[in-house]
């Protein structure tokens, strides 16, 4: 189908959960019908996972408060994208720093009844360089001993390339 922003995919990753043919649907569906989750990768502390992907919703998910959601091994349930309502295609994406060395999954689940699609999903791993702390002064912040704040992450981050012809304005 194709979307509103031109976008169409031939394939994509389909999660659906139906209930019994001849039966009424669950008010309340208690366990999650379908979940996939990823091979494990190993990431190291201080490097940056970025997912990125598209979904659509093409039937609201029903019986279940967390409907359909996104999710990895280093924010878990908490940190997850949540999908309920029919959508066209539309991009999402997340950025996780990493904190402790080990295995990342990205784990998909269904939670209810209804069906949701998946395409392009990207994880992307960057290590960033590492930069050289000054010697300390009075006008040096202390060092955060590699932990991440929500205000450094962006900075840890690849920078891009410049776009030829694209000049910044000056106020």
């Amino acid at each position: 189908e194709l979307s509103p922003s031109g976008y169409k995919s031939n394939y994509a990753l389909r999660l659906v959960a139906v209930p019994q043919t001849g039966t009424d649907p669950p008010t309340v569906v208690e366990r999650h019908p379908v979940t996939m989750t990823s091979p494990p990768m190993t990431v190291r502390s201080g490097q940056i996972v970025a997912i990125s992907g598209r979904v659509r919703v093409t039937t609201s998910i029903i019986g279940s408060l967390d409907g359909a959601m996104l999710y990895d091994s280093i924010r878990g349930h908490a940190g997850a994208i949540r999908w309920t309502g029919k959508s066209r295609w539309h991009r999402f994406s997340l950025i996780r720093p990493v904190q402790k060395s080990g295995p990342f999954t990205l784990t998909l689940s269904l939670s209810g009844l209804g069906e949701i699609q998946f395409d392009e999903i990207k994880v992307r791993v960057h290590s960033p360089a590492s930069r050289r702390v000054p010697a300390p002064n009075q006008n040096t912040r202390p060092a955060t001993n590699g932990t991440f704040s929500r205000f450094n992450i962006l900075n840890r981050l690849p920078k891009l390339p410049a776009i030829p012809g694209l000049q910044r304005r000056r106020k």
